[in-house]
């Protein structure tokens, strides 16, 4: 008798790598709506702040959130307010696809042990229940066996008509044919995966926040499964589309046999900053589903009101949390964000002008003047240089940063090794999910300078090529992450 083994997989994620199953408090940014700052000066951030199981953390502080614009702390003197509250809340729809399977290899047709699919059936229908709460959430759901894959529900907000479709699938799945029984074939699981995906992309008319709930024990087709790096192609496909089109994979991994492929499933959630745990009692597949959709409305949603913000550039947004435990966990939202205008009152701004304009301008004319001749006799001799040229040590070479969220500074590289990385610690720190913790150093040595990447997992490139070590010249273009440095010699 084969030995059911279930592994359940949820992982958000974000930024640091996931291994076992504990993990420390985390933190992501989902979203960031700007839509009304126009009106009353408000962003909105979408927060995921998870604890080690996966689950979103109770009776978050608001007043233990901070917020960073291009790196800077916002002020509590520059901000009007903050409001707290959950995704439930604030009437939001989500979009739900689910892709489940009942192929030969999932479903042990000749093992006297409880039906997996069973499971996996029933934690569905319970979970589709639990959406049913909002009227407006949209549930698309898909099938799929050695026949092929099949659309049991089309998205749509019927909830109810999702609920029988589900109901209606054999809890057996394909009955092998004579003389196949030892004969194992697997799906095309990769290639209905991304069918799955393009159509969920294709959906014009779901909300914003989209997931796609996979429960698969991964396996594909022979040829793909003696060649992994065809595998890792797949899987990058589909995450590229998934994020151009705003999806997150949420993992449930199953396997009645081998649980190499879920590794896989892992990657998929994990790059699209979606969920994953591991759950080894097949009985409690039906429970883990049915505890997910709660889990889903719960996100935190921050509404900071701070208007007055540059209007019509381009802006990185960092949050910083501490969670109840005590620890702090600091997140960078992945996407440059451009700000509209606030509104101004010019009404009621011109009209106290008016009242005190003539009592006063002419005193605040004539003190202005005294003070600005003072000022300029007595720093004449400083407006002759400039206030960014700080640096008067010996000859050594310098980082200008061209792009990224510290654009526009310049880094004087004045000690012997200086390390460069998305944490503190580094000589350079620069907050970016694209960054590695320690992601490269530059060596100085009779002035030379030797760049080197720390094994990085987005790479370091000089001069549009990826690099491992090189020395510097004059003039080198860099790019980390999505920072982007010339270096130059002083």
């Amino acid at each position: 008798m084969r030995t059911l083994t279930l592994a359940l997989t949820l992982a958000l994620l974000l930024l640091i790598p996931q291994t076992g199953h504990t993990q420390d408090d985390r933190v992501f940014v989902d979203h960031i709506d700007t839509s009304k700052y126009s009106k009353n000066g408000r962003v909105r951030f979408y927060l995921d702040i998870l604890n080690g199981k996966n689950q979103v953390i109770k009776n978050q502080d608001k007043d233990k959130i901070w917020f960073y614009y291009n790196d800077e702390p916002i002020e509590k003197d520059d901000i009007d307010k903050v409001e707290l509250s959950q995704f439930s809340q604030i009437d939001e729809p989500l979009a739900v696809g689910i892709l489940l399977t009942n192929y030969r290899g999932f479903v042990d047709l000749n093992s006297a042990e409880a039906n997996l699919f069973k499971y996996v059936k029933e934690g569905t229908i319970e979970f589709l229940k639990l959406m049913k709460k909002n009227s407006n959430h949209w549930v698309g759901v898909w099938v799929y066996n050695e026949q092929g894959m099949e659309n049991l529900q089309p998205f749509s907000k019927s909830i109810d008509g999702a609920i029988d479709a589900v109901r209606s699938v054999s809890d057996q799945g394909i009955a092998p044919e004579s003389g196949t029984e030892k004969q194992e074939i697997a799906p095309d699981f990769y290639g209905f995966l991304a069918n799955a995906t393009s159509t969920m992309a294709d959906e014009d008319e779901l909300p914003r926040r989209r997931i796609l709930l996979i429960v698969s024990d991964a396996k594909g087709r022979q040829e793909l499964r003696t060649n992994r790096q065809r595998i890792d192609d797949r899987i990058a496909n589909v995450v590229e589309a998934a994020k151009d089109n705003r999806i997150k994979f949420y993992a449930l991994g199953a396997s009645l046999q081998e649980t190499d492929y879920l590794q896989f499933l892992k990657k998929l959630a994990s790059e699209t900053h979606g969920l994953y745990e591991r759950i080894d009692d097949p009985e409690q597949v039906a429970a883990r589903l049915q505890q997910l959709a709660p889990q889903l409305t719960k996100q935190y949603v921050a509404d900071l009101y701070i208007p007055g913000l540059p209007a019509g550039q381009k802006h990185t947004f960092r949050v910083e949390v501490e969670t109840p435990d005590g620890r702090k966990k600091s997140a960078v939202y992945h996407t440059y964000t451009s700000l509209p205008k606030t509104p101004t009152n010019w009404g009621s701004i011109f009209s106290w002008i008016g009242i005190v304009l003539g009592t006063i301008l002419g005193v605040w004319l004539t003190i202005w003047l005294v003070l600005k001749v003072r000022a300029s006799r007595e720093n004449r001799e400083e407006d002759d240089y400039e206030p960014v040229q700080t640096y008067s040590g010996p000859d050594r070479g310098k980082l200008n940063v061209r792009s990224g969220p510290l654009a526009g500074e310049t880094f004087f590289l004045t000690e012997d090794v200086i390390t460069i990385g998305s944490i503190d610690g580094n000589d350079i720190v620069i907050y970016d999910d694209s960054i590695s913790k320690r992601h490269a150093g530059i060596k100085i040595e009779e002035m030379r300078y030797e760049l080197a990447d720390f094994g990085s997992t987005n790479g370091t490139w000089v001069n549009g090529r990826k690099i491992n070590k090189q020395f510097l010249k004059d003039g080198d273009e860099i790019r980390i992450g999505n920072t982007e440095v010339v270096f130059s010699l002083k």
